[in-house]
C-alpha cells in the first residue's frame, strides 16, 4: 500500500523489554518516508495515555504488532479496541503505607522499609480509567510492638543482705538494670532479675528493650535502697490494769507498741 506524498503514518513496536518504540513517518508519495520522528516509552505509559494519544493520529495508522515484521494499517477505533482489551490499559494501582516508612521501586514489585518501632496498614488499591469510582483493595496490617514500661516488683526496701528483685514488662527480650548512690544491681543475661547489693543508699531502675524492633521503653519508676543503720523506732508504754499510784509500785502489767517508718524493719524480744 502506497501512502502518498505527506501522508502520515505512526509504526510501532511493543518489545518484549516492555518499551513501546514509535516512529512518526511522513510519506514522499514514492514508497519513502520523510522527518522520521522516532521516540521510545513504557508500555504502561503507552496505554495510560492512548486515549489522547490516539487523538493526535492521522486517520491511518502502521502498527506492527505481536510478531517482527509484521506490518499492518489499522484505523483509529481498532487502537483503540487493542487499548481496551489489555487489562493494565484501563487500571490503575496505588500503594499506601505508613508514614515515616519507605518505599523503592516501581511497578508491582517494590521494597518497603519500615519506620522502626511504628506499624500501621499496607494498602493496595485498584482503580478502573473507565469507570469512575470503581475501585478493590486489599491490605495488610503491620504491627510492631513495642516493649512497655516495666514495673518492679518490690516496694522500697532496707538492704541488709543481698536481696532479687524482678520487674515485668510486655514485649521485651532483655533489661538494662540502672542504680544510684552505692548501689549495685547484677543482671547476667539481662533479664528481668537482678540482685541488688550496696554499701551506702541509692535508688534502682529498669528499662526494657525489643530485639525484634530495635526499641527502649522508658525506666521504670524507681525504688528506694537504704543501706544505712535505720530509722530509730517509736515506743508507746501502756499501762495494763495498775491502777494507782502506778503500775511499777503495784506491779501490774504493761503494754509496749513500737514502730518506724523504716522499710522491711521487723521487731523482736
Amino acid at each position: 500500500m502506497l501512502l502518498s506524498d505527506g501522508e502520515v503514518c505512526d509504526k510501532l513496536w511493543y518489545l518484549q523489554s516492555g518499551l513501546v518504540r514509535g516512529y512518526h513517518l511522513v510519506a514522499d508519495g514514492e514508497g519513502n518516508f520523510r522527518d522520521v520522528t522516532d521516540w521510545f516509552a513504557s508500555e504502561h505509559d503507552f496505554f495510560h495515555a492512548a486515549d489522547s494519544f490516539v487523538k493526535q493520529l492521522p486517520s491511518r495508522e502502521c502498527i506492527e504488532t505481536l510478531e517482527p515484521s509484521v506490518l499492518i494499517y489499522i484505523t483509529r477505533a481498532d487502537l483503540y479496541q487493542l487499548y481496551a482489551d489489555r487489562p493494565e490499559a484501563c487500571c490503575i494501582g496505588r500503594i499506601t503505607y505508613p508514614p515515616g516508612w519507605t518505599l523503592s521501586g516501581s511497578g508491582n514489585i517494590v521494597t518497603l522499609t519500615p519506620n522502626a518501632g511504628s506499624g500501621g496498614v499496607i494498602k493496595v488499591t485498584t482503580s478502573r480509567n473507565d469507570v469512575p469510582g470503581l475501585t478493590t483493595s486489599s491490605q495488610l496490617i503491620i504491627t510492631r510492638p513495642v516493649p512497655t514500661k516495666p514495673v518492679i516488683n518490690s516496694p522500697d526496701f532496707l538492704l541488709c543482705n543481698p536481696q532479687t528483685i524482678t520487674a515485668t514488662a510486655s514485649n521485651a527480650t532483655s533489661y538494662n538494670w540502672v542504680t544510684t548512690g552505692g548501689i549495685t544491681a547484677n543482671s547476667p543475661g539481662n533479664t528481668n532479675s537482678a540482685q541488688i547489693t550496696g554499701v551506702s543508699d541509692g535508688t534502682v531502675k529498669v528499662s526494657a528493650t525489643s530485639s525484634v524492633c530495635g526499641v527502649t521503653s522508658a525506666f521504670s519508676n524507681p525504688i528506694n535502697v537504704k543501706r544505712s543503720a535505720p530509722a530509730p523506732a517509736a515506743l508507746s508504754v501502756t499501762g495494763n490494769g495498775g491502777g494507782t499510784p502506778d503500775f511499777m509500785c503495784n506491779g501490774a502489767g504493761v503494754m509496749l507498741s513500737a514502730y518506724t517508718s523504716e522499710p522491711g524493719t521487723t521487731f523482736g524480744a
